[in-house]
């Protein structure tokens, strides 16, 4: 399983953001290796890629040895697999990168929009914290951020501009995403600016997903107070029909359940007790069956 990943990212004035990803995984087993996948659609690719351990670093090789890595650069997106020895124990991986042209330039604003995590985990994160760092001088009120993902994370704006996007319990296959406005004065590296004025759509576009979120949490917020109020008078009725069963099954019980209790005199006597036929005994005395 997946503790925790803890992603903190730079973004210089060019508009590369440097990436360091701590991930923490709990083997419950043995385990010999790992993967990672990355897209690097909408961005000009990643550079400087490299995995290991705190003050191990791994290296690149091709033997799939304990403490080596494969990395594989395809049209859209990177894959690494590092290998180690792990057994019932917990780890901490660190992969570290580069992807220019993280930020886009546009006449009114600079914008970061990148997935975090992607779709393509198959375990649960227990705990995502992405921070994003920005040039010097930017300050919280000149920038406005998004989270996308599960409702029950959280976006926060500081100060000094630091964007930190937090979630727990990511499902599996579930994406977490950060969409940023920047001042485009702080990111003069960037040479294609686009001539598109673009936050009256952002915003726009922000304010309507808000919206959806917030009618979802509105439905699921009724859906827990419908359950809560279903189990508190579920309990009576089942405490009610519960009741009811037990004295009806105990009535009945006592009514024709019970075998017919038959006084037996203190001394034996080889005499026949009755004129009763033993096949007629036997059925009174064994609810309707006869024996042999």
């Amino acid at each position: 399983s997946i503790q925790s990943v803890i992603i903190d990212a730079r973004l210089d004035p060019s508009g590369n953001m440097s990436i360091t990803e701590k991930r923490i995984y709990d083997f419950n087993g043995h385990f010999r290796w790992a993967t990672y996948s990355l897209p690097t659609g909408n961005t000009g690719g990643v550079v400087d890629f490299s995995v290991g351990e705190e003050g191990n670093p791994y290296s690149r090789s091709s033997d799939d040895r304990a403490g080596t890595y494969s990395y594989q650069e395809n049209p859209g997106l990177i894959s690494a697999k590092w290998f180690f020895d792990a057994q019932n124990e917990t780890r901490t991986f660190i992969l570290s990168y580069t992807v220019l042209d993280a930020v886009k330039a546009y006449q009114d604003a600079a914008v970061l929009y990148y997935k975090f995590v992607g779709t393509g985990w198959d375990e649960t994160s227990r705990e995502v914290v992405v921070t994003i760092q920005v040039p010097e001088g930017i300050k919280g009120d000149q920038v406005k951020a998004w989270a996308h993902g599960p409702l029950w994370g959280t976006v926060q704006i500081n100060e000094n501009g630091t964007v930190r996007a937090q979630i727990t319990d990511l499902p599996k296959n579930t994406f977490w995403e950060v969409r940023a406005l920047y001042p485009s004065s702080y990111f003069p590296g960037i040479r294609d600016i686009s001539p598109e004025h673009v936050i009256p759509t952002i915003l726009a576009e922000e304010k309507r997903w808000a919206e959806e979120a917030n009618a979802q949490r509105r439905e699921w917020i009724k859906k827990q107070q419908a359950k809560k109020t279903r189990k508190q008078y579920g309990f009576w009725v089942v405490l009610i029909i519960n009741g009811a069963g037990f004295l009806t099954v105990g009535s009945l019980y006592h009514r024709y359940g019970r075998k017919h209790q038959v006084p037996y005199p203190d001394t034996f006597y080889s005499e026949i007790p009755s004129n009763l036929s033993p096949a007629l005994l036997s059925y009174l005395l064994s609810r309707g069956q006869i024996g042999g």
